[in-house]
């Protein structure tokens, strides 16, 4: 029988997939999470995976229904516009306090880590950026800005919203910009964050995640009733 520790251990591994394969769109948005799907494709017995259920429920990436059990959450714009505007409030502070207090290991590793992201973009060409591929970059980029803030507390949220938010940019695969404009942008960050100055930052940062929004934001409200709408039938997970 496995112990209390390994079951922990499992949990937090089942967790860590789900979450991925949610962001990534493997779980189609508005699917059920069915315990006979769960169990075999994890590798997890029922308990450390009800475990991951509610934990993955709790942080907003799961939902669950009195009586109708777990679904993957629907994309829409309240939640869209909820967490997007959130960010632009927590993370951009967190962004002006890093640019306050960040160290020279800190600045070390946001240039590296942009440089990391502008390889794999331009790998790809000049053509418009394959977001699911260059994405653990991106990921990386933005863990290392908010890294020089202070305060661990809110480094945890700004990474939480970053990820429920993968989920709509993934997903929606709105962005239809070239190379040179995205790391365009991501530079604009950069320098803002390097400068020194917390105020020309948080301006920054608030702009880059406004542009987000409103690319997002647009996608999304033009986007035709989603097929479970328009069928009855629910998106089954995606062959792999």
């Amino acid at each position: 029988m496995p112990t209390e520790s390994e079951l922990l251990m499992q949990s937090e591994f089942a967790a860590e997939r789900l979450r991925s394969d949610i962001v990534s769109g493997a779980w189609s948005p508005g699917t059920k999470l069915k315990m006979r799907e769960l169990l075999p494709r994890y590798d997890v017995g029922a308990s450390p995976m009800r475990e991951a259920l509610a934990r993955l429920a709790a942080e907003g990436f799961v939902e669950q229904r009195a009586q109708r059990g777990m679904r993957v959450p629907e994309l829409n714009v309240e939640e869209l516009q909820d967490l997007s505007t959130t960010r632009q409030i927590v993370e951009s502070e967190a962004i002006r306090l890093a640019a306050l207090h960040g160290d020279h290991a800190w600045r070390d590793s946001v240039i590296a880590s942009f440089a990391l992201y502008e390889r794999d973009i331009r790998e790809h060409g000049e053509r418009a950026v394959d977001w699911k591929t260059t994405e653990p970059r991106h990921h990386q980029f933005h863990k290392a800005v908010v890294s020089g803030c202070p305060f661990p507390t809110l480094r945890g949220i700004c990474d939480s919203i970053h990820q429920r938010l993968t989920r709509y940019r993934l997903q929606l695969d709105a962005y239809r910009f070239g190379a040179d404009e995205v790391i365009g942008e991501h530079r604009l960050l950069m320098e803002a964050m390097l400068s020194g100055n917390g105020d020309r930052a948080h301006a920054a940062a608030r702009s880059h995640f406004g542009l987000s929004l409103s690319i997002l934001e647009t996608e999304l409200q033009s986007r035709p009733a989603l097929e479970s709408a328009r069928t009855g039938k629910r998106p089954r997970l995606r062959a792999q």
